[in-house]
């Protein structure tokens, strides 16, 4: 079930595209295509390069942000996905693309810490991530390499890393 203001959107973006919605949205990668490679630092202070998964059968990579709630709602479900597929050739990765600096008090309303690389390691110590989070905060490149224009967004990358999936986790907005 599509929620009504994204249908709502949608359309207008369709019948509009002068409002400006339609000029500013950035396109996800297209099925198929090639992954771009990164190279990011870590929470656990490590720089990580997308060929460490190289043997992974199945890479999900989510672009997530600290004070978005969806995004919050997503950091157990990747949990999940990891406790689920262990051993199974699936790997997990999650970045944070947003740039600190472009929060307000305003915006960190809903969260707990901010944006930088800081308030990721304790984001990720205290709800016990059990996957890589990385941090793109600076550029932003990595998203935009994958189109990744809004958090939380999921790609699935295959064996050879062409994107077989993006969009969201599942559909279930609440739990």
């Amino acid at each position: 079930m599509i929620p009504m203001a994204y249908a709502l959107l949608t359309v207008l973006a369709l019948l509009l595209p002068d409002a400006g919605l339609a000029q500013t949205a950035s396109h996800p990668l297209p099925l198929g295509s090639q992954a771009p490679v990164f190279s990011l630092m870590g929470t656990d202070g490590k720089l990580h390069n997308s060929l460490e998964w190289k043997d992974s059968t199945l890479l999900v990579v989510a672009f997530l942000s600290n004070s978005c709630t969806q995004s919050q709602l997503y950091e157990a479900r990747l949990n999940s996905l990891i406790e689920h597929y262990a051993g199974k050739g699936v790997n997990v990765v999650a970045i944070q693309s947003s740039n600190p600096n472009a929060f307000s008090d305003q915006d960190l309303a809903w969260s707990d810490v901010g944006e930088n690389l800081a308030d990721m390691k304790e984001r990720a110590t205290y709800r016990k991530f059990q996957f890589p989070y990385l941090y793109d905060g600076d550029t932003g490149g990595t998203a935009s390499a994958f189109g990744a224009s809004v958090a939380p967004s999921v790609f699935i990358l295959d064996r050879d890393r062409r994107v077989r999936y993006s969009g969201r986790i599942d559909d279930d907005p609440g739990v």
